[in-house]
């Protein structure tokens, strides 16, 4: 006998990260400071294949 199909599709949220933070939280005030400072993966890779002194 088979068991009867049970769909669990309530486990999956298909939402953003973005949304969970709110509009006003002081998270976004860090990123958006943060952000630009951050290497990109172009930097890091040239960062990477210097030779370390």
């Amino acid at each position: 006998m088979r068991e009867t199909n049970i769909q669990n599709e309530a486990l999956f949220a298909y939402v953003t990260p973005e949304s969970f933070v709110p509009k006003d939280h002081p998270l976004r005030a860090i990123r958006s400071t943060v952000k630009p400072k951050t290497a990109t993966s172009e930097q890091h890779d040239k960062l990477k294949k210097q030779p370390a002194d």
